[in-house]
Formats: C-alpha cells, structure tokens, sequence
C-alpha cells in the first residue's frame, strides 16, 4: 500500500516548472540552474553510457530492425555463380581442381561478362603445377579476374580508416595467380560483439600496398573510377560521396531481398545458361553450400547470410548509391535536447505519475517513427537509446521529485525477511538440482508446511515431473505426487496461475496453495505447498509466496539454460571427438567407447555425479592432440618408424596445450587427459610420472584405453578378441596400469561376461 501527498504550493518542483515557463526566474538560485541542467547532464550520461554492451545491443537491435524491410533496388550488372549442392554432386567432391575454373572463367569471358569476381582465395599450390599454370593464365588471358584476399584484424589497427597490418595477418593467393588480376580486394568485414555485421573495412595495408574491399575495387573498375580520396567521415568518389561511420568504416546497408539472379556453377560450366544474363555484368563467384572448406556464414541483422551475398548486397548498395548515412552530429545533438527539455517539462509540471508514464510511452513511440521515417525516406540513421535511456531518467527523477513524499510500507516479519533474501541469493545459483531442494526447503521452513513440491516443465509440454521437494512430515510420497500431478495439471489445462483449495490425503485433510511458475510469458514450472489441518494461508503469508514465486522462476529458467548449455558444450565435445577419431577410420568412435568404459570402471569405484561428469569430458578429449598429427602417420598400415613413434608421442602434450584456455578444464580434465599414456611404473610418456602421482582420471582412462585399441583393428593388425585383451591388461597390472583400477576393471567384465549379445571391444554400462 502507498499513500500520495499533495505537492505544496511553495515545493521545489512547482518553482522549478514556474522557472522554466518564464513565471521567476532568479539567476542566483543554484537549484533552479542545477534543475535546468540536469536534462544535459542525463543526455551526456546516456551518450556515454550507450557504448555499454547491454545498451548498445538494444540500440543495435533497433537499428537492426529496420533492414527486414528494406529491399534492395533493382539491380541489373550483378550476377551471382554459386557452388550449390547440386553443383557438388555433378562436378565432384570438394575442393575442385583448379582447371574447372579456369573452365568457368573462358566460358564468362567468351558470354561477355566484364568483370569476373571470386569470393574463394587460393592461398596454397593445388599440388599439380599444371593445373595452376593452366588457372593462371585463364586469369591472365581473360583480364577481368578479381581475386580476394585475408586479413587478421584487430581494431587497434584502424588508423583514420586504413587497416594497417604486417605480412604475416594476410592471406594471400598463390603469386602467379596475383599477378595476373584485374586487381585484388579484401573480403573483410567486421563483426560488432555481438557477432553481427554491420560495416567492412575500407582498404588495408600491408607494408606500402593498399588493398580495397573487394566491392569497391569491383565498383571502381566497373565505373572506371579511377582515384577515390579518403575524407574524415566519406570517401569521394567522381563527386559522389560514399558516407563512413566514425571510424571511417563502410556502413553495410544490408537488403531483406537481393533482387540478383544465382545461377549454379556448373550450369555456368555447361553453357546451360543463357549468355544474355552475362553480357557486360558483374559476375560473382561463391560458396552458397553449407559445409565446405572455408564457408563464411556471417550473422547479418537481415539472418545469417553466406560472405558472397553480402559481397553481393554491398556492391549492389555501391551501384546504385544508395547508402545507409549517419545523422550529423549537431543535428543529432540538437534534436535530442529540444526532444528532452520539452519532455522534462512535461514531467515536473505533471502530478501523475500514470500521466507521465503515458507520455513517456508516446514519446517512446513518436521518437521511434521519427528513427523509422528518418530511415527509409533519407537513408539517415541515429542512435536511438541516448535520447531514450536520457527520457527514463528523467522518468525517474522528476517521479523521486514529485512523489518524494511517497511511503511505502512493507510489513513482512523478519524471518519472511530473511527468507526472502535467502531465495533471492540461491535463485542465483545455477549449479544444479540441490541448490533447488535448498530453495524449496527455506521456503518450507518459513511457512511452517507439512509439504513442498517444486516441479519443472516436462518437454512434452504437458506434464510437469517433480524436481525437488519438501517433506518433513510422514506423508505419504506417492499419493501426495499423483495427487499434486492432477493439481498442476488442472492449473495447466485452465490457464489458471494460482489456486488455494483443501484436498485429502488418506483420511487427512489440508490446505494447499499451487501456482504456475513463469519469466515473462513462458510457463517454466509449478510450485505446490501443503499444510496439515485446516488452517489456510494468511494474506501475509499469500503475498510472501506471490513475492518469491518470481525469483524461483527465475531460479528454475536459470537451472533450465544451464542444463542446456552444458548439454550444448557435451555434444559439442562429442563432435569434436568424432570428428578427430574420424582422422582414420579405423579409430572411428574409439573416443566414445573408451568414455563408455572410464565411466563403467569409475561408477564401480564409487565416483559422484559431478566427478564422473568430469571424467566423462576427460575420456571424450583423451585424443584431442591427434589433431596436430599427420593422417599419413595416423592411416600408416605398417607398424611406426622411432621418428613417427615420436610424434605420436606428442598428442597429449599439443591436446593439453589446446584445451589451456578453457579455465573450466585446468584443474582435472586437462591433466587426466595429459596424462592417460603414463605408466604406474614411471616409464610411460610425457611427464615420466609413476604411482600415485598420476591423476586418477588418467589411470582409469589408461585401462579402458588400451582395452578399446587391443580389441580394434589397426592397419597393420588385427583386434584381439575380448578375453586376450582382458589378460593382456591383467598380465601388465602394477607395471603399467593402476592395480587398483585393474581390479575394479577385472569385477566388471567378469560381470559383463554373463550378458549375452555384447558387441565386442565393448562393455555394456550396468
């Protein structure tokens, strides 16, 4: 409940509005000057604070959201070739070979085509001379070539809009084929941090030579441009001016739809498509297929897009000059304070908040049609949350002046007090199920139930399994679960979000309280309290339980994502794993089997949950290092030479070093799975540790390593079967394996010999 004073006549908020609308005005009177100044100084606020990652990203999605209606003019001098899925099944896998394009540049050359431009660098020799001779000169012969290249930037190296960079942060084509070009461009862009793109460099510097973005060379030679001049804020092109950002970067003016026809590249090749779309265009040249070497798939604020449909959507943007451009700065500046101070008003002089609040919304909407209309008639853009985030100030100050005599009175008993800062700190957490049993525990206690029940969303969306529970009294679990189910599911059905209500649990009555749980519109979960007799809820009791329903939903969503980025990150390592055992295919899924086992061996040994979930990400990166080694080496049929043995030997050392940045996986994982080819005897490799000295992890990993490669097939041998590997392990236990990993390992496969169809070089989980 809260009370609202009337302002007195003589507040400092009715002199203020009287200053301000010419009634007094006293230059002496430092409050009023103060007043005055407090709009200018919450719009500097803003300006600064509007770089802030949160703020930005709000603005960045505004000025996103006006590109999915922006559709690109019609543009008739671009075509794109693309390597679509239907191209890779006629011409091959793959990486092609490079006489194909020399094939497709002769074929555009002779349809006419005046400018032909790859977004695909070659930045290696194919390995047959011939083949780049014969790509070379296509390029040479036809003279209308445009080939990209890369570079490694960082924004320290932007200087004035130049990217300088040295030597070795480009990535160049092969020199014979350089030489030979119509003129080389990069395929920068530059991603903002939230991995969107929204502007591209405009030239870079390697050493004394400048290179353009490729749609600007392409633009330059397309309109025979030859000179165009860098300004603070534009470049100069034939009198036209290109508008950069402030960092003198090209702004992106992305199109929902390009209005430019994709033909596939072997079409192209096969002379199946007609001249007529090629004469005297601009041909650009692409991967459209998801999957390939060197794929750029980049996220735009129109979706994610391949890099040659942006390439594309630029250069179309520079044909026709039709630019995204800044507000000037002084407009801007100038708008936004008579936008500010007149809403400033507004607030001091009104007596409701529920006025205000109205206002600010309409402001809100005026000042985004403004941004909308601003937008697609001129092209301007500015930025949208200074002004915005200037008006919620003042919101809230002018609110604190005008309603400072407000009271707000909460009278919650202490121990709801603590409860309620109890919830708030575990709601916080996001480590797992316990934290939850804790949360639904306190909540418990402080309102004196005979039974709490937290349940969470099942993905079928109908049902919803309980998570953690409360349960003091001697109650029976099973008939209280049905009997809570049927509650929760009534809630559900009836889109009701809280009920109180009596019910019977053998012969016993009591009163129950059950709510939906929600964030935002989405149902997460469902939160039941019982008390034994007849006593309902109090309202104070009520409005404790309505104030902390929120947080355990927050609580509960927070548990729901991080179960789910932890499955993501599972899986990602899994596909990591198989990728790398898919280096040879005859260790194909080896990762996998050997992770199957560690965990067999480790729940036998008593490991807990979140130690075996830590050996499970050890036994999945045990290989990681093979990476680095050779495939010739890794598919050699023939047993290792010393030197190649050496290599080999290096895997956990390049794995241990790959996994160092992730801090999450230096304290175990990264040790275990440096340390899996150790020998309880000291003799094994790299660290030469002996004993006890070898992470437990590694000593299991090492068993159920070995096991999996004894019992399959290498190129230079056959699998053992299961028995001979079993022996083989025992026979080595105490020299170079663990003894008591051995033995535990030993109990489970004599286990496992009792079941029968078992894959061999397996141990099915018990």
């Amino acid at each position: 409940m809260c009370y609202i004073y009337p302002v007195r006549d003589d507040s400092p908020e009715k002199k203020v509005a009287e200053a301000l609308s010419g009634k007094e005005r006293n230059p002496g009177d430092w409050k009023k000057v103060f007043l005055f100044l407090v709009p200018l100084v919450l719009f500097l606020f803003s300006s600064w604070a509007s770089n802030l990652r949160l703020i930005k990203r709000t603005d960045d999605f505004i000025y996103d959201f006006f590109f999915r209606w922006n559709y690109a003019p019609r543009e008739n001098d671009i075509v794109l070739v693309g390597i679509t899925q239907e191209s890779l099944k006629v011409l091959g896998k793959y990486p092609w070979p490079r006489t194909i394009y020399a094939k497709l540049i002769e074929k555009l050359t002779d349809m006419g085509a005046k400018i032909i431009v790859f977004d695909i660098y070659f930045s290696a020799p194919s390995g047959n001379k011939n083949e780049d001779k014969i790509f070379s000169e296509s390029i040479k012969k036809s003279g209308r070539v445009i080939l990209p290249i890369y570079a490694k930037l960082e924004e320290k190296d932007n200087v004035g809009g130049i990217y300088r960079v040295g030597k070795w942060k480009v990535t160049h084509n092969i020199p014979s084929l350089e030489r030979n070009t119509l003129g080389v461009g990069h395929i920068n862009v530059i991603p903002d941090e939230d991995g969107v793109v929204r502007t591209a460099p405009i030239f870079i510097q390697e050493d004394k030579q400048l290179y353009p973005s490729i749609p600007l060379i392409t633009y330059m030679r397309f309109r025979n441009i030859q000179n165009i001049q860098l300004k603070k804020g534009y470049l100069l092109s034939q009198g036209n001016k290109i508008p950069l950002d402030s960092h003198n970067r090209l702004i992106i003016n992305h199109y929902s739809r390009l209005s430019i026809p994709l033909f596939p590249f072997y079409k192209v090749l096969q002379g199946k498509v007609s001249p007529s779309y090629f004469k005297g265009k601009i041909v650009i040249v692409g991967q459209t297929t998801e999957g390939l070497p060197n794929a750029d798939i980049l996220n735009t604020p129109v979706g994610r897009r391949f890099g040659v449909l942006i390439l594309a959507n630029t250069l179309s943007s520079l044909l026709a000059h039709d630019f995204i451009r800044p507000v000037p700065d002084t407009v801007y500046k100038l708008f936004s304070l008579i936008f500010i101070y007149g809403l400033f008003v507004i607030f001091l002089v009104s007596r409701k908040l529920s006025f205000s609040m109205f206002m600010f919304l309409v402001s809100m909407i005026l000042l985004e049609g403004i941004s909308f209309l601003v937008f697609f008639n001129l092209s301007y853009t500015f930025k949208f949350m200074p002004i915005a985030l200037t008006v919620f100030l003042q919101l809230w100050y002018t609110t604190y002046l005008n309603y400072r005599n407000i009271s707000l009175l909460l009278t919650h008993r202490d121990t709801q007090l603590k409860t309620v800062e109890a919830v708030s700190q575990i709601a916080k957490e996001v480590k797992g199920i316990p934290l939850m049993k804790t949360l639904i525990e306190t909540l418990g206690k402080t309102l004196k139930v005979s039974c709490g029940i937290l349940r969470e969303k099942g993905e079928s969306g109908d049902k919803y399994p309980p998570l953690a529970y409360y349960l003091p009294t001697n109650i029976p679990r099973i008939e209280l679960f049905h009997i809570d189910s049927e509650i929760i599911n009534r809630l559900s059905q009836h889109k009701i979000e809280l009920i109180e209500n009596a019910t019977t649990i053998q012969n016993e009555g009591f009163i129950y309280i059950a709510s939906l749980l929600k964030v935002g519109d989405e149902i997460v979960g469902a939160l039941s309290l019982y008390r034994k007799g007849k006593k309902r809820f109090t309202l104070e009791e009520k409005r404790l339980y309505i104030t902390i329903a929120p947080q355990i939903s927050v609580a509960l969503k927070n548990l729901q994502l991080y179960r789910d980025t932890r499955r993501l990150f599972i899986e990602s390592i899994q596909a990591l794993t198989a990728a790398i055992d898919a280096k040879d295919p005859y260790t194909e899924g080896h990762s996998e089997r050997v992770t199957k086992l560690s965990l067999q061996i480790a729940k036998k040994m008593g490991f807990t949950e979140e130690e075996l979930e830590r050996l499970r990400l050890a036994a999945l990166l045990h290989d990681i290092g093979k990476i680095g080694v050779e495939e010739r080496i890794l598919r050699k049929e023939v047993p290792l030479n010393d030197e190649e043995y050496e290599k080999i030997k290096m895997h956990p050392d390049v794995g241990a070093r790959i996994l160092l940045p992730i801090r999450e996986l230096k304290e175990d994982v990264i040790p275990a799975m440096r340390s899996h080819h150790e020998r309880w005897d000291g003799k094994g490799y790299p660290g030469k540790l002996k004993g006890g000295k070898i992470p437990l992890f590694a000593r299991i990993i090492a068993v159920a390593d070995a096991f999996d490669a004894m019992t399959s097939d290498r190129p230079y041998r056959k699998a053992k079967s299961d028995q001979d590997a079993i022996e083989e392990i025992l026979k080595n236990s105490g020299t170079q394996f663990d003894p008591k990993v051995v033995e535990v390992f030993r109990e489970l496969v004599k286990k496992e010999k009792k079941k029968p169809g078992r894959e061999a070089g397996s141990v099915d989980e018990g």
